[in-house]
């Protein structure tokens, strides 16, 4: 509520609110407080892009670990997904290099999954977003990068390259 409504105020108080999200979340086990941070935190980076930027890798490994993370629940899930579309479409690409898919190269196939478990329409459209914002592969990583992981029939990578032509 704050950040819509006094965003020049939050700018001002921007680094001490982050260093407090950031400190909470990596110490919260309980996942609705854990939800809670991440959408403190999403709407934080949506209100200063700019202050937040300086922290966008160490968002980024908090963001992807609570979506890779499988006892996670499908609210914190979300929470962390809108956080991770908001990082990345206000950072600027000199802030997260190198690009999240090879600093990461499970989130492809964490972003794929949830695509084929979400049962809420609302979650698929946020996860087709945030593939839409990472962007598109180059085929030949891609096919390489499958090629490596050919012992793993069950990854959703695995499957979309075995269905495809």
């Amino acid at each position: 509520l704050l950040p819509r409504h006094c965003p020049r105020l939050l700018r001002t108080y921007c680094a001490p609110i982050l260093q407090t999200l950031l400190t909470r979340l990596r110490t919260t086990l309980h996942a609705p407080t854990a939800s809670e941070l991440l959408l403190a935190l999403g709407e934080l980076v949506r209100t200063t892009p700019r202050s937040v930027e300086p922290q966008a890798q160490e968002l980024l490994d908090i963001l992807v670990a609570a979506l890779q993370r499988p006892s996670a629940s499908s609210t914190r899930a979300r929470a962390a997904l809108s956080a991770l579309e908001a990082l990345l479409c206000s950072a600027s690409p000199s802030a997260l290099s190198p690009p999240p898919y090879e600093r990461y190269p499970s989130l492809l196939d964490t972003l794929l999954a949830s695509v084929a478990t979400e049962q809420s329409e609302g979650a698929r459209r946020s996860v087709a977003r945030v593939l839409g914002v990472l962007g598109a592969l180059e085929p030949r990583k891609y096919r390489d990068g499958v090629a490596r992981g050919a012992g793993d029939r069950s990854s959703p990578r695995r499957r979309l390259a075995d269905a495809s032509p």
